[in-house]
């Protein structure tokens, strides 16, 4: 059983490219270790498709998951399933 819905991923990816939420990002990087195996094949796919690394920046200025949480339950994306 996987640790995470696909789904979800893809959200994760999408919130990531258009809005670089970093805690978006966070989840795409730990999809990787997704006890799932096709979650952990496609996982690298989202990550590197139009996805570019956080800046050092954005890590200094969000780099605390309870910011980004907090802008997610604001309606981005639900971080918390």
């Amino acid at each position: 059983m996987s640790d995470r819905d696909p789904l979800y991923i893809f959200l994760c990816h999408l919130e990531w490219r258009n809005r670089h939420n970093l805690a978006a990002y966070n989840e795409l990087v730990a999809a990787l270790d997704d006890s799932e195996p096709a979650i952990r094949e496609f996982a690298p796919d989202l990550i590197h498709r139009q996805s570019p690394r956080p800046t050092r920046s954005e890590a200094v200025v969000t780099g605390h998951p309870e910011n980004d949480k907090e802008a997610a339950m604001a309606g981005d994306i639900a971080l918390n399933k």
